[in-house]
């Protein structure tokens, strides 16, 4: 059947229309802008490594695109591993074994040495579990008789991006403990970063995206964007490493030696989705 003229410029715009659609990602199964000024509870669990943590949690002004933005703040002399994160602890089906993340984060001055952890997703039972991780590193070098030297300034050291496969619950001495690391330079300091992430647990890989644009990060002698983990690290097992995405979590954990000075890390528009969630619109 022939169309008139109107009709066929209508159904071209209907056509251009479908295509719009299919453009944008699902709605993510979990999201928080903390516009309500406060923490919901309803939604989230505030987990500490101690009740009496020095790690402070709440919603201040200055967010990324609204009014309100999570602050963790991390005062000097925390206990090592002292964190404090929002957790959400009972994720759908829908992203048990492949999920995708989205945060914008600010970090307004430095990091303290050694590791910071951001945001992880991973079995029941954080920090005591088998998860993925997200974090920033100023590495400290060792002598070689493997005590560390003198603690460097941090405002020295390059910060690094670091993501992990990390194994804090080991079901037999032969599995051990430990961590499967794969990093990349990092300039986080006093801005807002959008921050994105895939994590898949069949193969256990992980993918991110800062600011829109993949990271890239050296396995071997390689570059990848796609960054895949073995556990235990000297045999060739690279599927469900973590055993299932039933927790995700935002906020602060610091494995340095010593925090010698407070600092802050701000979270906002945190998503949680079945396919890549892309910025704010």
């Amino acid at each position: 059947m022939k169309l008139p003229p109107f009709a066929k410029i209508a159904f071209t715009f209907f056509c251009l229309g479908l295509g719009a659609a299919t453009s944008f990602a699902q709605p993510p199964v979990l999201s928080e802008d903390f516009e309500s000024g406060r923490i919901d509870l309803t939604k989230w669990e505030v987990r500490t490594l101690r009740p009496d943590t020095k790690v402070g949690m709440k919603v201040v002004e200055g967010g990324a695109h609204g009014r309100y933005a999570l602050q963790v703040h991390y005062p000097a002399g925390t206990e090592r591993s002292g964190f404090a994160s929002l957790v959400a602890s009972h994720l759908p089906e829908s992203v048990r074994g492949h999920l995708f993340g989205r945060a914008y984060i600010k970090i307004p001055g430095g990091l303290p040495l050694a590791h910071t952890q951001l945001v992880f997703a991973g079995i029941p039972g954080y920090p005591k579990a088998k998860y993925q991780e997200i974090g920033i590193n100023l590495p400290v070098r060792r002598s070689a008789d493997g005590t560390p030297p003198p603690a460097p300034d941090p405002a020295t050291i390059q910060p690094r991006w670091v993501f992990i496969y990390q194994q804090n619950l080991a079901a037999t001495p032969a599995e051990g403990r430990g961590e499967d690391v794969r990093s990349a330079d990092a300039s986080p300091y006093g801005k807002w970063m959008l921050l994105e992430w895939e994590f898949n647990d069949d193969p256990t890989t992980t993918r991110i995206w800062l600011d829109g644009q993949p990271v890239a990060a050296k396995e071997g002698d390689k570059e990848v964007e796609t960054f895949s983990f073995k556990w235990p690290k000297n045999t060739p097992e690279t599927r469900h490493l973590v055993g299932g995405y039933q927790e995700a979590g935002f906020g602060v954990r610091s494995f340095s030696p010593g925090v010698t000075k407070d600092f802050d890390v701000l979270f906002d528009d945190l998503a949680i989705g079945t396919e890549r969630l892309g910025p704010v619109k």
